[in-house]
């Protein structure tokens, strides 16, 4: 009887890179921008968007990070001429945490912050880790900024704004100009990400923007020589580095210290994180319905009050108009002039042949004439 035959599988790797190039309007490449994409047998493959905001309510999203960034320093460091992007989470800028970063950066790596994160992570103590990340000569992007106030736009200390294209259109194209402006005036280049028609792209050339990223253009590969055409590669010697030793990481109140595990021996699990993914927006729509009712609940009780006050206010004008036409009556005594059509009728049929009625005290002349006969 035969053996069965045993069947070998390769694992599959729980982490992949895709790379998604910014293009200027020349197609001269720009940047290439580096997206951590999980994999998972059941679940496929999970993009940043789909799991950074569950990973950012813990400590996850460090180790996911710091985990890129050792996977793809080999292509950064290899197209040394070569910009590369990576969007990293607000929580590398605490006490250890930016001064590890700092010291694995390469001139040509760009990081880019989401300008809400920054606000929750707290503007001083962001500030702060920019600050000290731009010192040591690192280059800085900050995305969101599409709905952001000009005095938050500006807080941070920023290279690059990066724009979503989804925000404009030809109805609010001077919103661009106005981004267009801010940006000049603080020497910040904008550049514009998730381009998916090409249709308005003169709204935004017009307005000199020209650098442009999106499933419209090219969509992501792999391997960053798809797009490197011309590399230039130098020796490890001669390659420059960050120099951070002689700086202090800027300190971060009540920071909860915390010793990470090695980044080898980290097990991701991607089903857990879907799940609980899940859970939360789940949790977010309960939480939304319950603020709706609670608005639907305020709004009516508004009305209400509203219409109380209202009736309050015509019972009180009624009232006045009462007290009003008593203080007239009792001025005006028991033979007071009076507007009734039944009163007038009773008092012209108790006319006198003199045309005089006798009301109380007073004496009221009726104009009782007779009527012209025709001719």
């Amino acid at each position: 009887m035969a053996k069965d035959k045993k069947v070998s599988k390769t694992p599959k790797k729980s982490l992949s890179y895709y790379y998604n190039p910014f293009y200027k309007d020349n197609n001269e490449l720009q940047f290439l921008e580096v997206w951590q994409v999980l994999e998972d047998d059941v679940l496929g493959s999970l993009y940043p968007w789909q799991y950074v905001a569950t990973a950012e309510n813990s400590n996850r999203i460090v180790t996911l990070n710091f985990l890129a960034l050792k996977n793809f320093e080999n292509d950064y460091r290899k197209y040394y001429d070569q910009m590369f992007v990576y969007k990293v989470s607000p929580k590398l800028l605490s006490e250890g945490n930016v001064h590890r970063l700092g010291s694995i950066l390469q001139p040509n790596l760009i990081l880019c912050f989401d300008i809400y994160q920054l606000e929750k992570f707290g503007d001083r103590a962001a500030i702060a880790g920019l600050n000290f990340l731009s010192n040591i000569g690192a280059t800085i992007m900050i995305e969101g900024v599409d709905k952001a106030p000009v005095d938050i736009l500006l807080k941070y200390p920023t290279t690059y704004f990066l724009l979503d294209y989804r925000y404009y259109s030809n109805q609010n194209k001077g919103l661009i100009a106005m981004m267009k402006g801010i940006a000049s005036q603080n020497n910040i280049t904008i550049v514009v990400g998730n381009v998916n028609n090409k249709a308005n792209l003169d709204i935004f050339k017009s307005n000199g923007i020209d650098v442009f990223a999106g499933s419209a253009l090219v969509r992501p590969k792999r391997k960053p020589d798809s797009f490197i055409v011309d590399a230039t590669t130098i020796e490890q010697s001669e390659k420059k580095s960050f120099i951070v030793s002689n700086l202090d990481a800027p300190k971060v109140k009540d920071r909860k210290i915390k010793e990470e595990k090695e980044d080898e021996a980290v097990v991701i699990d991607v089903t857990s994180q879907k799940e609980e993914l899940k859970v939360r927006l789940a949790a977010s729509v309960l939480a939304r319905r319950k603020e709706m009712e609670e608005e639907r609940k305020r709004k009516l009780a508004e009305e209400a009050r509203i219409r109380k006050e209202q009736e309050a206010k015509e019972r009180e004008l009624q009232k006045q108009k009462i007290e009003e036409a008593n203080r007239l009556a009792k001025t005006l005594g028991a033979g007071q002039l009076t507007t009734s059509m039944e009163e007038f009728a009773t008092l012209s049929k108790a006319s006198n042949k003199n045309g005089q009625v006798k009301r109380g005290a007073n004496v009221i002349k009726l104009n009782v004439s007779n009527p012209r006969k025709k001719k």
